[in-house]
């Protein structure tokens, strides 16, 4: 079960590369300038995508920014089919799933909408982990399963046998060690080297990357 979870999790920290980006004037939703303007001219077509239709895309870096174009309300709506997905999770207990449901009902499109809008929802979310690690036991390899991403196991595991991509480039894309353990990625998340952004990493993809794991070992 363990190698199964560092294996279907190894395309993930493609998904974190987050390039700073901004609303104001002329938003930026790929790091990648080809994909930028890809979404920039289709944007009023992924409106109407929901997390399906994101992840059919055999790419990370583009399922990535079609994200970053939704509104709050697709955001939290993708996040919400996520979650509701992993309360049947077969090692979801009783106490488990009446915890993930309250940071189900928790979340609205406005915690989504913009970066300061994020914080009441950063806060709850930090609470909401303490006790899931502290009461009810959960690893922090169960946390990256749960909300890390909006992808399966499944959805992950049919991606990774169909593309192999390497964590090159100098953008962070993680926050701690054992997300780059899980991950496969390496034994450590250095801090520095790399240029921090604003967001992509963490719980719900709220957290900024501030360091980065290395390549991916083939």
């Amino acid at each position: 079960m363990k190698n199964f979870i560092k294996h279907s999790f190894l395309p993930i920290l493609v998904f974190f590369f987050y390039c700073s980006f901004t609303f104001e004037p002329d938003p930026i939703y790929s790091c990648d300038p080809e994909i930028n303007a890809w979404v920039k001219a289709n944007k009023t077509t992924f409106l109407h995508f929901d997390r399906k239709d994101i992840v059919s895309f055999k790419s990370f870096e583009k399922q990535k920014a079609i994200y970053l174009s939704l509104n709050g309300e697709k955001k939290c709506a993708i996040w919400k089919e996520k979650l509701n997905i992993e309360l049947y999770g077969k090692d979801m207990l009783k106490d488990d799933v009446l915890h993930l449901k309250k940071m189900i009902d928790f979340m609205t499109p406005s915690h989504f909408e913009s970066v300061g809008n994020d914080l009441a929802l950063k806060t709850f979310c930090k609470e909401w982990k303490k006790i899931a690690i502290e009461k009810l036991s959960w690893s922090e390899e169960k946390l990256i399963r749960i909300g890390y991403t909006f992808m399966t196991q499944d959805e992950l595991l049919k991606l990774y046998n169909e593309i192999r991509l390497n964590s090159s480039g100098s953008f962070c894309n993680c926050t701690m060690t054992t997300y780059c353990v899980v991950t496969n990625q390496g034994a450590t998340c250095k801090n520095g080297g790399c240029i921090a952004t604003g967001s992509g990493c963490g719980w719900l993809l709220l957290e900024p990357c501030t360091g980065s794991c290395g390549r991916v070992q083939e």
